[in-house]
């Protein structure tokens, strides 16, 4: 069973909680907040795998720009993965953030067309500013990886994660 929990980013969004409680439950998402706010997203997470979800798709929404980014909610989504113990959920999270727009037809939706995992690809290479993520890097691929993405510009698509 795949559920999707809506994760407000920062003291914006806890401060909009009533907004954004709409727009979960008209998207039949769960509602959680990596701060300030309840249900924190770990009660949410521990939530869904009791009641015996196999994948969580995570969707961030951040109302400004001063709320902290992706990689912020994969490293606290991978830590919960790691301390939950055997047989997690496999844990998916959107590579795009939701912003005021989410009151919108279809901006959620928009928002997860691309879910990246936190677990089975390492180890994880980002290069940035392009957001392009490799995963299973393996040390002969490194020079290959350089030679394609760094130097010529062209992503080396057996290796993306998307």
């Amino acid at each position: 069973m795949t559920e999707r929990v809506l994760v407000g980013m920062s003291i914006r969004e806890a401060d909009a909680a009533s907004e954004l409680r709409v727009a979960a439950e008209e998207a039949g998402a769960r509602l959680a907040f990596l701060q300030i706010s309840e249900p924190a997203l770990s009660t949410v997470l521990n939530e869904l795998a009791d009641a015996g979800a196999t994948r969580i798709e995570l969707v961030g929404v951040s109302f400004g720009p001063l709320a902290p980014g992706l990689s912020w909610l994969r490293r606290v989504a991978a830590h919960w993965w790691r301390e939950r113990g055997p047989e997690p959920p496999e844990i998916m999270i959107a590579t795009a953030l939701v912003g005021p727009e989410i009151g919108e037809h279809g901006a959620i939706e928009a928002a997860a067309q691309e879910v990246r995992p936190i677990r089975g690809t390492e180890p994880v290479i980002a290069v940035q500013p392009d957001d392009v993520w490799y995963g299973g890097i393996l040390p002969t691929d490194v020079t290959r990886l350089i030679d394609a993405h760094l130097v010529a510009g062209r992503p080396l698509d057996e290796k993306r994660i998307r």
